[in-house]
């Protein structure tokens, strides 16, 4: 809701996210997908493990990188 708070404003998904963040206290780690750039995916964080790893068929984000031990190739 925060997002879409902002998006309302901004207009610009980037933006939004980025004014989001702005107000978040304490550690975070967040994942945002926009249905108008499906080919983007927005990630942030503060404090908290984020892993992003590459796979053939899938890409994918997790706190811990035993979440994705052989799921992805980077």
């Amino acid at each position: 809701m925060l997002i879409a708070h902002h998006l309302k404003k901004t207009k610009v998904f980037s933006q939004a996210i980025q004014q989001a963040i702005l107000e978040l206290k304490g550690a975070y780690a967040i994942a945002a997908l926009y249905t108008h750039e499906p080919d983007a995916l927005y990630v942030a964080c503060l404090s908290s493990p984020l892993i992003i790893g590459v796979g053939t068929q899938a890409h994918y984000i997790a706190s811990d990188a035993s979440a994705i031990q052989g799921k992805a190739q980077e």
